[in-house]
């Protein structure tokens, strides 16, 4: 079994290595914050109730992002073998060692990232610090375990569903029912939570519940993304590939709508939230020294999105070679093969950054209501600009980058490989 893994690693090498990296980046954040964390339990003055603040503004916040990014990824690599699974299945292997499979690739892949991890944590952690004064930087075991453990756990356990869910074939219906259920509850703990951030949440706390709320309704949403998807083709000439393509594989899409939804949602909360918070006056030191620290842990959580997006484009598109290489067998060109992709990427560029504002105001309302006693929250409309034209860049940059690279193989070779 162990023999099989390695093989499929060294097989599905770009797939695999864009796992590596989101796991890597995922558990040195993670790591960073504790390190945060414990700096400001020890520390004394005012710097050490700066560190605390960010520590509980920013932690979960952190977590959950990069448990969703790590997960996301994991689940795709999964995913893209599902005709490699079914194979093994037919020639006798049971579900059980289908899911050993899964699961000990999954660890070989999860545990030398999270402990190359240390050393970026390390530093990222000191960096924070040094942000915010004269504080020193202190970490112990105890944030590098919690950052090593954050990111094993999501990649088993997204690996264990994947496993579950490869060997089993339950019925559309009932995976759509299901899927809308979950998202419906992720929504509702966002809501839950912008709630709670206009009735009980005051100060610069107000964040560690405004926060998360975007990023669940984010998650819930695009659970959403399949269905949404399909309807959209509707909409699109009947005869155009990318409308074939959005009919038939819309659940492939959607697997990379989402961690745009996710990047775009949290783009937009976290920068709204920072702008309103700078204009709510506080004194001097405190808010100034605030503000810078907390614009460099959202540009390491927008970071850390943007990844993830790159990461899935690159594995999603890397595994249609062959699909790349028929389309050239038939007659297309490679520049008509990069024309299709492209306008793929506007869709779902359009999609991930439509529903990613959506998940924002989950954020954006119930923290301007608590902060500054209005729906309308501070901040250029330049803000929203930007991150849309951020996102769409990144979304089609690394589609066209991809693709471009996906076909430089020979046609007849990519087909070859498939088969």
């Amino acid at each position: 079994m162990l023999l099989i893994a390695f093989t499929t690693l060294r097989h599905r090498r770009i797939s695999f290595a864009a796992a590596f990296v989101a796991l890597l980046a995922g558990a040195s954040i993670v790591m960073a914050c504790g390190g945060m964390l414990e700096s400001g339990l020890r520390a004394t003055g005012g710097d050490a109730q700066r560190l605390r603040i960010l520590a509980a503004v920013f932690g979960g916040w952190t977590t959950l992002i990069v448990v969703s990014g790590v997960s996301s990824m994991i689940a795709l690599t999964v995913q893209q073998r599902h005709r490699e699974i079914a194979l093994l299945r037919a020639i006798g292997t049971t579900q059980r060692q289908a899911r050993r499979m899964i699961l000990l690739e999954t660890l070989v892949l999860a545990v030398p990232a999270t402990a190359l991890a240390v050393v970026p944590g390390h530093f990222l952690g000191r960096a924070l610090v040094t942000r915010l004064g004269s504080a020193e930087f202190r970490q112990g075991w105890l944030p590098m375990v919690a950052g090593a453990l954050v990111a094993l756990l999501a990649a088993v356990g997204a690996g264990y569903m994947a496993g579950r869910r490869a060997g089993k074939t339950p019925g559309s219906e009932q995976l759509g029912r299901a899927r809308i259920a979950v998202a419906v509850g992720l929504i509702g703990v966002g809501i839950s939570l912008g709630v709670v951030t206009v009735v009980a949440m005051r100060g610069p706390y107000t964040a560690s519940t405004a926060g998360p709320a975007s990023i669940w309704v984010a998650l819930g949403l695009a659970l959403l993304a399949p269905g949404i998807v399909r309807r959209i083709a509707v909409l699109l000439p009947a005869d155009g590939l990318v409308a074939q393509q959005a009919r038939t594989q819309f659940r492939q899409l959607a697997s990379v709508v989402a961690p745009v939804v996710l990047a775009t949602g949290i783009g937009l909360a976290t920068l709204y939230m920072q702008a309103t918070e700078d204009s709510v006056g506080r004194a001097a030191d405190m808010g100034q020294t605030l503000a810078v620290a907390n614009y460099a842990v959202v540009s390491m959580i927008l970071g850390f999105a943007a990844l993830t997006v790159v990461n899935t484009l690159v594995a999603a598109t890397s595994r249609r070679r062959g699909e790349f290489g028929l389309l050239r067998l038939a007659g297309s060109t490679r520049s008509q093969v990069l024309r299709t992709l492209a306008t793929e990427g506007v869709l779902v560029a359009v999609v991930g950054v439509a529903l990613g504002g959506v998940a924002s105001l989950a954020t954006v309302l119930p923290f301007s209501l608590a902060r500054v006693q209005s729906v309308v929250p501070a901040g250029s409309p330049w803000i929203l600009v930007a991150v849309i034209g951020a996102a769409g860049a990144v979304t089609l940059g690394a589609t066209l980058w991809s693709t471009w690279l996906a076909t430089r193989t020979r046609p007849i070779t990519a087909v070859a490989r498939v088969i």
